[in-house]
């Protein structure tokens, strides 16, 4: 068992230290120091009271004193932790932190009656001999609602990388929590006093899984690799940046549109540059608007509407839209389209991907440039490839381009939101952006489609 406290409290320093921003993570650092007093207790009845009887002497006041030391380990674990457990659930689970934000504090309050009720009806001092149908009573509810409020902010979650670290929180938390629930209170009842020794394989599972999932994934608000989760959180930054210049776009793209119409009506001869100018510009128009109006409905998030959708289509329709530019630089576009298939995405939002990633790749190319665009289907899904041979981007920039507002071109109105946009958009698919580039050879970047669905995007 000291192996068991050495885990539980290892693993709570190291959430408190990576987390400590954060309320939730906070309460999960307090919920297994707690668990690890619980196993502090078992090791002072079982070692501690027989090396102060060994080194100390036997003694009414040396045994009284160290009663009620494992009394008090013992009931931080059993009154404290259930609460504990409960407010990282209410901390953690999105509908408290939106709709029921100014309850919290009350419950803190409300919720902390239980625990200390049970210090005036079971103290501590000289051993701990609590009843533990009282103790089921409330701490059965705790326990269950807190892993009801972990499932359920799993599955309401929107984005799906934040949901893969909801369900790999549920998967550490919720396995040891309810069978301590079992073990710890519910047994004991019919006076099985035993099943929690099986603690300890639950807790090295517990740890593993938690050094597993951080390090590849993010976990319990731990991320030992913080690129996906800096780009999530930063990507809410972008849709305040975004309200304040949606409603001038939107009036200039009026008399845009009203402009164009405008030369169509009063060009006295037909001409097919013209026309095709126009419907550039109609289609762009459109486009933006749509943009606009979808941006508006939502500015916390991205917001999809899925379809089944042909990419094939929808590649051909965002290379049509950046056709001037294409035009203008002479440069060629080689396609190959090789088992095209329908995704279930937004089209809209794929669409803008796509004609971010073709201006970059126009922008980074001198006249007579090439791109080259190959759309593929595996076993696992979809891929597109885009690739220029432009003049690529430097190694030092290269894991800062996905960045919101990071840009390098200082003499434009560009505001570095292309990328981290596009990047996303793929997130929300379920999909995956990734860059290769080489100063001077050029960039391709990958657009990964998944054709199976996740399971923490089954609730999507």
């Amino acid at each position: 068992m000291i192996f068991v406290v050495i885990l539980l409290w290892t693993l709570s320093a190291i959430v408190l230290v990576y987390g400590r921003k954060e309320e939730s993570n906070r309460w999960l650092g307090a919920l297994t120091f707690l668990t690890g007093c619980g196993a502090l207790a078992v090791v002072l009845e079982e070692y501690g009271i027989q090396v102060v009887n060994t080194y100390i002497g036997v003694g009414n006041t040396n045994n009284y004193v160290m009663y009620s030391l494992i009394g008090f380990s013992s009931s931080l674990s059993h009154h404290f932790a259930p609460y504990a457990l409960l407010m990282y659930g209410i901390n953690n689970t999105l509908i408290f932190q939106k709709r029921f934000k100014r309850w919290k504090n009350k419950l803190k309050i409300v919720l902390l009656i239980p625990p200390i009720m049970m210090y005036m009806l079971f103290p501590f001092m000289g051993g701990y001999n609590p009843s533990f149908k009282i103790l089921t009573i409330w701490v059965a509810p705790y326990v269950i609602m807190a892993n009801l409020l972990l499932f359920l902010t799993f599955i309401i979650t929107p984005s799906p990388v934040e949901k893969q670290q909801k369900l790999f929180n549920c998967l550490i938390v919720s396995p040891i929590t309810l069978y301590a629930l079992y073990s710890n209170f519910i047994l004991r009842i019919f006076n099985n006093h035993e099943a929690w020794r099986f603690h300890r394989w639950f807790v090295i599972l517990q740890f593993t899984l938690f050094i597993i999932f951080s390090a590849r994934h993010g976990a319990l608000g731990v991320k030992i690799k913080f690129e996906k989760h800096q780009l999530e959180r930063t990507r809410r930054s972008i849709s305040s940046g975004t309200a304040i210049i949606s409603h001038t776009i939107k009036n200039e793209i009026g008399k845009i549109s009203m402009g164009a119409e405008s030369i169509r009506l009063y060009c006295n001869e037909p001409n097919e540059h013209i026309n095709t100018s126009l419907e550039i510009i109609n289609d762009s128009t459109n486009h933006l608007y749509a943009m606009i109006s979808r941006i508006n409905v939502q500015m916390s998030d991205i917001i999809l509407d899925k379809s089944y959708n042909n990419v094939k289509d929808i590649v051909d329709t965002a290379i049509n839209m950046v056709g001037c530019s294409i035009k203008k630089k002479s440069i060629t576009v080689e396609t190959n389209y090789y088992e095209a298939d329908v995704v279930w995405c937004d089209e809209i939002h794929i669409r803008e991907v796509l004609i971010n990633i073709l201006k970059n790749a126009i922008e980074a190319m001198e006249q007579n440039g090439q791109i080259k665009i190959t759309l593929c289907k595996g076993k696992r899904g979809i891929s597109l490839s885009i690739s220029d041979n432009g003049k690529g981007i430097p190694k030092e920039n290269l894991e800062k381009v996905l960045d919101p507002f990071f840009t390098t071109k200082k003499l434009t109105l560009n505001f570095g939101l292309g990328l981290s946009y596009c990047y996303n958009v793929m997130e929300r698919h379920g999909g995956r952006l990734e860059l290769i580039s080489e100063v001077g050879v050029g960039t391709t970047v990958l657009l990964h489609f998944s054709t199976k669905r996740k399971l923490w995007n089954l609730f999507n």
